[in-house]
């Protein structure tokens, strides 16, 4: 057996032994094991009812959001803000067939703005980054196919920069004193990956 066959067996036994949200993005992602294979969803039961998972749900207040409703348009702290949660939820496995989630997008849907993007703070204002990630969150987290969402994606393109990309602030659209500066690659990623 050579090195790299080798290098690869013990990765995956590594990451098979990891929590259950690491097995299961294991076998999803890199083994392409389907949803249905008995070892994916006995993967996929077991996050909900890990401790640190119940640590974050016990903290989602009855209105769908975790800290206070301010939260939602604030960076920081991260691992307290319903900003940076849903999109490690998302990332863990979770859907809108979790009612729980399904109320957190919910009240992320109430801070979106008429022409589609999603509120910063204060929260009559939006922002390409805030929107983008947002946006791509609810797209992962099973909302791809809701109208609401799909206005926030045509705002989006419709702020998308001469380079292809997007700026977080408007002083980076065309015409803006930043216009020239090359945008955010990783937003295009975000919104062009649904």
């Amino acid at each position: 057996m050579d090195w790299k066959t080798l290098l690869k067996e013990e990765l995956m036994e590594w990451l098979l032994a990891g929590e259950p949200w690491v097995v299961y993005r294991t076998l999803t992602d890199l083994l392409n094991k389907d949803e249905k294979d008995n070892i994916v969803v006995t993967a996929k039961i077991a996050i909900p009812q890990h401790q640190l998972i119940k640590k974050i749900f016990a903290g989602l207040n009855n209105d769908g959001y975790w800290g206070t409703p301010k939260d939602i348009h604030t960076w920081w702290p991260k691992k307290d803000t319903t900003f940076w949660i849903l999109p490690m939820l998302a990332d863990f496995g979770f859907t809108v067939e979790d009612k729980r989630i399904a109320r957190a997008c919910e009240y992320v849907f109430s801070t979106q703005l008429p022409f589609g993007g999603f509120g910063w703070d204060p929260p009559t204002h939006a922002h390409d980054c805030h929107s983008a990630i947002i946006t791509e969150s609810l797209a992962r987290l099973g909302l791809l196919g809701d109208s609401r969402l799909q206005r926030a994606y045509d705002w989006l393109v419709k702020r998308q920069r001469l380079d292809g990309g997007f700026w977080c602030k408007d002083t980076g659209q065309i015409g803006g004193p930043r216009e020239k500066e090359p945008a955010a690659p990783w937003l295009p990623c975000l919104c062009l990956a649904h």
